[in-house]
C-alpha cells in the first residue's frame, strides 16, 4: 500500500528562508481492549496521523490517547526511554491495535506527556512492515508478519 508524504510550511534551518518539509505520516486508527478510536470520537477522527521514525525503537504517543481510549494508566509502572541527547522520557506502555490500511494487528505503545504526536517506531511498526521511503514523494509498506 501506498501514501503521500506530507508537505508542511517551515524555515530552513540551514539557508534560514521559507521552505516546504516533507514528513512521513501515515493515516492509523487505534483501540484499546477492542475500542476503536474512530468509533469513540464518533467519526471525530476517521484515523490518526502517524509519523514514521525509524529512529525511534518503540511506538509512542500522547497522553491525550489515555483519555480517548478510555485507558486507566493505574497500576501500570512507568518505564523510562531515552531520546535525542540521552533525553529521559517516562512512559506507560500499553497493549493496543492497529489498523493500517485495513491491515489490524496486535502491538504496544508507551503513552507520554511529552510526546506531541503519534510515533510509529522499531518495536510495534517496523518489526511488521516493509518499509519503503522515497523522501518528499512517497511511502510503500508491506506487511511482513
Amino acid at each position: 500500500m501506498k501514501f503521500q508524504y506530507q508537505s508542511y510550511n517551515s524555515i530552513n534551518p540551514i539557508t534560514k528562508q521559507k521552505d516546504i518539509i516533507y514528513r512521513p505520516f501515515i493515516p492509523v486508527d487505534i483501540a484499546y481492549r477492542g475500542n476503536w478510536l474512530s468509533v469513540l470520537s464518533e467519526g471525530y477522527f476517521k484515523y490518526v496521523d502517524a509519523l514514521i521514525d525509524t529512529g525511534a525503537d518503540t511506538n509512542l504517543g500522547p497522553m491525550d490517547f489515555a483519555k480517548m481510549l478510555g485507558i486507566s494508566l493505574k497500576g501500570i509502572e512507568p518505564s523510562k526511554i531515552y531520546g535525542i541527547n540521552n533525553q529521559e522520557v517516562e512512559c506507560h506502555f500499553v497493549a493496543i491495535a492497529l489498523n493500517i490500511g485495513g491491515h489490524i494487528y496486535d502491538t504496544h505503545i508507551g503513552l507520554a506527556k511529552d510526546i506531541p504526536e503519534f510515533v510509529l517506531g522499531g518495536q510495534g511498526f517496523l518489526n511488521h512492515w516493509q518499509v519503503k521511503l522515497e523522501y518528499a514523494k512517497e511511502i510503500e509498506l508491506k506487511m511482513t508478519s
